[in-house]
C-alpha cells in the first residue's frame, strides 16, 4: 500500500476535532479541512477513509493550532468518552470484562484504522501483550505509537474507571522491528468484592469448624452465625455491583441494538425510495409529473422534514419554484414571491450558488453557516423554519436543470455524506428523466416540423431498405415524378429508375457496403445523379444525397436520402457546356487560322515566283513553242493554288457570320474540293453538281461548316474499310399538299443536297438522337457530339430543313432543303484584257524583303514599259524618299517585312510625299485588309500571288487616278 491508500477511518478524524473542540473551544481550526484535503462532510460519513497524506496534515495542523505535543495521546485516552464512539463502545462492553477487550483488540482496531496489524497475547489476568506491525509501505510515524498509547491507556476506563499502565517493550520509531506493548489493569471492583467473598468463605467454613471443638455451643453458634453473615454480606455486596454492571451493560447493549435498528430501517427506506422513484419516473416523459411523484416519494420513505425541487425557467434566468412537500402554505407563497436570479453574483441564496457552481451544499446547523450573513440564517431560520439543509443540483451532463433540496432531519440528527449520496442519486434519476422529457419534448416538435417541412418542401426525403424499396417518401415526388407517396411505395426500383441509373447506384451501394462492413468508414454518403421514370412516360433527372441507416449492430440497416430535382440545371449546364464548346471551337479556328495564314503568306509568296516566272516565259515564248502550253499549265496551277489557299482562309475566319446572296453549287464545289485534301486515299468522292444558277441566301463559311462536318462524318464512317462519299445537288420545287409540306416545309424552289456513304450506319436505337448536343457515337476523346448538332442549327438558320435515313452495315444519307434566294445579285461582267492597254513609262519604286519576288516584280513591270528601283530594306526606303520622293510615280510595297510593316512604311512615305500613290501587297496578314487598307489612304490593295494583267489593271488604274 501507498501513501494515497484509504487507511484511517474518519470517526479518528472526529474524535480528534471532539477533543479540540472541548478542550481548546477559544481556537478556529476550519481551515484544517482545505489544508488536509477533507471536508466536513467526509469526517460526518462513519464510512469514509482518509490516507496517510491527509492524516499527517491534518496532525500537524492541529498540533500547530493547540501547541500540545502529546496531543495524539491525549485524544487516545479521550477515544471511550468521544460521543462519535458511543456504539464502538457500547459493543465493547458487550465482551463483559476488561481482559476480554484487550485479548480481542485486533477485531475493534480495525474499526478506527487499517494501518497497522495487531495481535495480542494474554500474559496473565490483567495483563497482556500487544504487537503492531505497520501495512506495507506505511511510514510510521511518532504521533500513530503515541496515539496507540493513548488508546490502550483508556481501553480499562470502561471497566475500572482507571487507566491501565502500557509499558513500551519496542518501538519501530526507537529502531525496533515492530511496536510492542505489555498493558497492565486494575479490576473492577465486582470483580474484588467476588474475590473477597471467595477468601472470606473459604476461610470461614476451616474456622467455624475448628471452633466447634473449643467454643460452647452458643458461642460457637454466635461467632459461626457472624461469619457465615459476613461472607453472605460479601456475596451480596458483590452480587449488588455485579447486577448494577449487567444493568449498564444492558443498557448499553439495548441503545445500540436501537441504534442498529434505527439504521437499518433508515436503509431499508432509502432503497425502497429509490426503487420506487427508478421504477416510477422511467416511464414519465411529463416534467411537472414527474417532480411529483419525486417528492410523494422523498415524503413517504425518507426522513426529512420538508423538501422541494427548483428548475430552471425557459430563460435561464431565474430557478423557479416547482414542487415541495413538508412546506406550510405560508412558506410556499414566501417561496413563490422571491425572484432566485442565477445571473446576479450578489445572490445572497445559497440555492443559487449550489445552482450555479452545479455543486453539492450541506449545512448541519444554519445559525453556526459561517459563509451566509447574519439576516440570511435569520430568514431561513425564522421564516423558512430551516435548521440543517443540503442543496444538490440536478444536473445532466454539464447542463444544470434545476436544484433538489432538502431540510430538517427529523430525528434531530447531523446530515452526513450518506445523505448528500442518497440524494445525489436521487437528482441523478430525475435528471436523466428530465432530460428524457425535455428530448422527447423536443423530438415531437422536430417530427412536427420535419412533417411540415417534408410536406412543403421541394426536395424528395425518402427512406428504403438496401434492396431500395421505398419505406417512406415525401409527399413531395408527386411534383418530381407524378407519382403519389402511396404509388411510390408500391412501384418497384426497376420501373422507378431507368437501367443505366439503377445499374450505377446498385454498385455505389455495394461500394460504400463493402467500405462500411470493412471498417474502413464508419458510415458512407453517396452522392450521385439519376434519372427517374415519370408517371407520363418521360424521364426526369434528380441529384440524390443519400447515407445508410445503422442497426443496433452498428452495420447498415438501411438508405435514407434526399433528391432533388436539377432539370434547370441540367438545361443550364448543357447550354453552358455548348457556349464552352462554341468558345473552344472559335478559339480552335483562331489558331487554325493564324496557322493558315501563316502558310498562306509564306505559299502565296512562293506561288507568286511561280506564277511570275510562268507569265515571264509565256510572255516571252511564241505561241508555236513546244514549252508555250507547259508553262501556261504551270500558270494554271499556281492560280489554283491561290484559289486553295484562298478556300482555306475563307473557312478558318471567324467574323460574324453574314448571310449573303451566293450560287450553291460553286460553294459546295468549293467545299469539296477543300474536303478532298483532308480525306485517305481509301475513301472516293462522286460528286454530281447540276450547273445551276439557282442562288441561296446564307454565309458561305457556314455551308463550308456543313459540307466538310457531314463529309468528315461520312469519312470516319467508312474510315475501316473505306468507300464511296456521294454528293449530289438539284433544284426541287413543293407545292402546297406535297409530302415537303407534311414534313413541315413551306412549298416553294429548294437546292436539295445530299451527302451519303457506304459505312456501318446508324442504329435505330439512337437516329431520333444524333442532332442532339452533346450526343456522340463516337469513342472517349474522339468527338465532342456538337457537329451534327451544328449542321442542324445552320440549316434551320437558313430556313432549311435535314432529313437522315440510314440501315446499320449499309450507310447513311443526309439530305439538306436550303430554299432558293428570291432575289440574286447579278455578277459584273469582266473587262477584256488588250495586251497594250495598261501598260506605261512611269517610275516605280519596288519593295519587298524577299529578293526573287523583288527580281521578278522589276522583271515584269519592266517589261509593261515601266522604270523601276527596287529595294529589300524598308528603312531605307524612307531615307531614300526624304531625298528623291519627286522621282516616283508610284510605290509598289508588301505588307510582311522586318522592322516595319508595309502599312506603316506608306504611312511614314505619305507624311513625307502625300502625291505619290501606293499599292499595298500581301500573301495574307489578319491586321489589314482593302477596307482598312483604304482608311489610312492607301489606293490599292492586292492579295498575292498577283496575276501579271491583275497588276497592270491596277497599276493603270491608280497612275490614272492620280
Amino acid at each position: 500500500m501507498g501513501i494515497n491508500q484509504p487507511l484511517f477511518n474518519s470517526k479518528l478524524m472526529k474524535i480528534f476535532l471532539e477533543y479540540v473542540a472541548e478542550t481548546y473551544p477559544h481556537l478556529d481550526i476550519s481551515p484544517v479541512f482545505d489544508y488536509s484535503g477533507i471536508s466536513p462532510l467526509e469526517i460526518n460519513e462513519s464510512g469514509h477513509w482518509f490516507d496517510e497524506h491527509q492524516v499527517d496534515r491534518f496532525y500537524n495542523y492541529l498540533v500547530e493550532k493547540t501547541g500540545n505535543q502529546n496531543l495524539a495521546r491525549d485524544v487516545g485516552r479521550y477515544v471511550v468518552s468521544a460521543r462519535v464512539m458511543g456504539t464502538s463502545k457500547k459493543f465493547v462492553m458487550g465482551l463483559m470484562n476488561t481482559a476480554s477487550i484487550y485479548t480481542q483488540i485486533e477485531k475493534s482496531y480495525k474499526v478506527m484504522s487499517k494501518a497497522a496489524i495487531v495481535t495480542s497475547r494474554k500474559l496473565g489476568s490483567n495483563k497482556v501483550e500487544i504487537t503492531t506491525v505497520p501495512v506495507e509501505g506505511l511510514k510510521e510515524k511518532p504521533y500513530m505509537c503515541e496515539n496507540r498509547t493513548g488508546i490502550f491507556e483508556a481501553l480499562s476506563l470502561i471497566f475500572t474507571g482507571k487507566y491501565a499502565d502500557v509499558q513500551e517493550q519496542s518501538c519501530l520509531n526507537k529502531g525496533g522491528d515492530c511496536c510492542k506493548y505489555v498493558v497492565t489493569w486494575e479490576e473492577a471492583d465486582f470483580w474484588m468484592w467476588n474475590k473477597i467473598s471467595i477468601y472470606a468463605l473459604f476461610v470461614a467454613i476451616p474456622v467455624c469448624v475448628l471452633l466447634f471443638f473449643f467454643l460452647p455451643m452458643a458461642l460457637w453458634s454466635l461467632i459461626s452465625g457472624a461469619l457465615l453473615g459476613i461472607t453472605v454480606f460479601f456475596f451480596m455486596h458483590a452480587a449488588q455491583l455485579e447486577k448494577k454492571e449487567l444493568l449498564k451493560v444492558m443498557e448499553a447493549e439495548g441503545t445500540a441494538a436501537k441504534d442498529l435498528l434505527d439504521e437499518m430501517d433508515i436503509r431499508y427506506r432509502n432503497a425502497m425510495m429509490v426503487q420506487e422513484i427508478g421504477h416510477t419516473i422511467a416511464g414519465i416523459l411529463d416534467v411537472n409529473k414527474l417532480i411529483a411523484t419525486v417528492m410523494k416519494a422523498m415524503e413517504k420513505h425518507l426522513d426529512y422534514e420538508c423538501g422541494a425541487v427548483f428548475v430552471v425557467d425557459e430563460e435561464k434566468s431565474q430557478l423557479a419554484y416547482a414542487r415541495s412537500y413538508g412546506c406550510t402554505d405560508a412558506i410556499k407563497r414566501l417561496i413563490e414571491k422571491i425572484t432566485f436570479h442565477i445571473e446576479d453574483p450578489e445572490t445572497k441564496w445559497p440555492f443559487v450558488n449550489s445552482f450555479n457552481d452545479k455543486k453539492t451544499l450541506l449545512v448541519n446547523r444554519v445559525e453556526e453557516w459561517k459563509d451566509a450573513p447574519r439576516e440570511l440564517r435569520e430568514q431561513m431560520i425564522n421564516h423558512f423554519q430551516v435548521k440543517s439543509f443540503i442543496c444538490i443540483p440536478i444536473a445532466y451532463e454539464t447542463t444544470a436543470m434545476g436544484l433538489l433540496f432538502a431540510a430538517n432531519p427529523l430525528k434531530k440528527r447531523s446530515l452526513t455524506q450518506s445523505d448528500l449520496s442518497l440524494l445525489s442519486g436521487v437528482a441523478s434519476e430525475v435528471a436523466i428523466s428530465m432530460a428524457n422529457g425535455i428530448s422527447f419534448r423536443k423530438l415531437k416538435e422536430s417530427e412536427e416540423r420535419y412533417k411540415l417541412l417534408a410536406e412543403n418542401i421541394n426536395d424528395v426525403i425518402w427512406k428504403s431498405d438496401l434492396n431500395l424499396k421505398v419505406q417512406y417518401i415525401s409527399p413531395s415526388c408527386e411534383r418530381l415524378t407524378g407519382h403519389t407517396p402511396e404509388e411510390s411505395k408500391r412501384i418497384p426500383v426497376e420501373k422507378m429508375l431507368t437501367s443505366s441509373s439503377l445499374e450505377k447506384v446498385r454498385l455505389l451501394i455495394r461500394e460504400k457496403l463493402d467500405a462500411v462492413n470493412s471498417g474502413e468508414a464508419r458510415n458512407a454518403s453517396i452522392t450521385t445523379e439519376v434519372e427517374y421514370f415519370c408517371k407520363n412516360g418521360s424521364t426526369v433527372w434528380a441529384e440524390v444525397d443519400a447515407s445508410f441507416i445503422l442497426g443496433i449492430d452498428g452495420k447498415p440497416a438501411g438508405i435514407i436520402g434526399v433528391s432533388r430535382n436539377i432539370m434547370e440545371r441540367k438545361r443550364a449546364e448543357e447550354e453552358k457546356q455548348l457556349l464552352e464548346d462554341r468558345l473552344r471551337q472559335k478559339h480552335k479556328m483562331e489558331a487554325i487560322g493564324t496557322m493558315a495564314g501563316g502558310i498562306a503568306h509564306d505559299f502565296n509568296n512562293i506561288l507568286g515566283i511561280i506564277l511570275g516566272n510562268a507569265e515571264l516565259a509565256i510572255f516571252d515564248l511564241d505561241l508555236s513553242d513546244a514549252l508555250h502550253p507547259h508553262m501556261f499549265e504551270i500558270k494554271k496551277a499556281s492560280l489554283r493554288g491561290k484559289d486553295v489557299v484562298m478556300q482555306l482562309l475563307n473557312f478558318t475566319r471567324q467574323t460574324p457570320h453574314q448571310k449573303q446572296t451566293i450560287q450553291a453549287q460553286s460553294i459546295i464545289q468549293e467545299s469539296l474540293e477543300l474536303l478532298m485534301v483532308t480525306l485517305p486515299s481509301s475513301i472516293r468522292i462522286q460528286s454530281d453538281l447540276v450547273r445551276t444558277k439557282s442562288y441561296i441566301l446564307a454565309d458561305p463559311i457556314q455551308i463550308h461548316q456543313v459540307v466538310i462536318n457531314l463529309g468528315t462524318n461520312a469519312a470516319q464512317a467508312m474510315n475501316d474499310h473505306g468507300g464511296v462519299l456521294s454528293v449530289t445537288l438539284q433544284e426541287k420545287r413543293f407545292d402546297i399538299g406535297s409530302a415537303a409540306g407534311d414534313a413541315g416545309m413551306p412549298p416553294g424552289n429548294y437546292v436539295v443536297l445530299t451527302i451519303s456513304d457506304t459505312g456501318y450506319g446508324i442504329s435505330p436505337d439512337i437516329i431520333d438522337r444524333i442532332f442532339d448536343p452533346y450526343f456522340t457515337t463516337k469513342a472517349v476523346g474522339k468527338g465532342t457530339g456538337m457537329g451534327l448538332s451544328v449542321v442542324h442549327g445552320i440549316v434551320q438558320n437558313i430556313g432549311g430543313k435535314i432529313f437522315v435515313e440510314s440501315e446499320v452495315g449499309r450507310g447513311t444519307t443526309f439530305t439538306i432543303y436550303l430554299p432558293v434566294a428570291v432575289e440574286v445579285s447579278p455578277e459584273p461582267p469582266k473587262p477584256s484584257f488588250s495586251k497594250n492597254s495598261y501598260y506605261g513609262n512611269e517610275r516605280i519604286l519596288l519593295v519587298d524583303d524577299e529578293e526573287q519576288i523583288v527580281r521578278l516584280g522589276k522583271q515584269l513591270l519592266t517589261k509593261m514599259g515601266y522604270r523601276v528601283t527596287t529595294m529589300t530594306n524598308p528603312l531605307a526606303v524612307i531615307e531614300e524618299f526624304q531625298l528623291n520622293s519627286q522621282k516616283y510615280n508610284l510605290v509598289i510595297t508588301d505588307m510582311t517585312m522586318p522592322d516595319i510593316t508595309g502599312d506603316r512604311l506608306a504611312a511614314k512615305l505619305m507624311e513625307i510625299n502625300r502625291d505619290v500613290p501606293i499599292i499595298l501587297c500581301t500573301g495574307f496578314n489578319e491586321k489589314i485588309s482593302q477596307e482598312i487598307a483604304a482608311s489610312i489612304g492607301i489606293r490599292a490593295f492586292m492579295m498575292k500571288p498577283i496575276e501579271k494583267e491583275e497588276l497592270a489593271k491596277t497599276i493603270r488604274n491608280v497612275l490614272d487616278e492620280n
